[in-house]
């Protein structure tokens, strides 16, 4: 999403059948920016890190990654959402 986000803007819109003009639009972009996110103190409790991709190698060991699929796999198996996240 972080690659298009503009074009999964405009997705979203179409779904929810709700026009945006180019100034919403714009507005809706720099209101999820990581920064505009940090500098309104974050999503509640929860810890905002830029990272990349594959940047939980710099955070969890091979062993946690498992862990962390397995119960990915147990949570969300069959939710057709989660499919791109595999």
């Amino acid at each position: 999403m972080i690659n298009c986000l503009s074009s999964q803007i405009d997705r979203i819109s179409s779904f929810l059948n709700t026009p945006l003009t180019p100034e919403k639009k714009t507005g809706i972009i720099d209101s999820v920016s990581f920064n505009a996110m940090k500098q309104c103190g974050g999503l509640g409790d929860m810890l905002l890190r830029k990272g990349g991709y594959g940047d939980w190698r710099n955070w969890l060991s091979e062993k946690e990654w498992i862990q962390f699929d397995q119960e990915f796999d147990t949570q969300l198996n069959g939710v057709a959402l989660a499919e791109p996240m595999r």
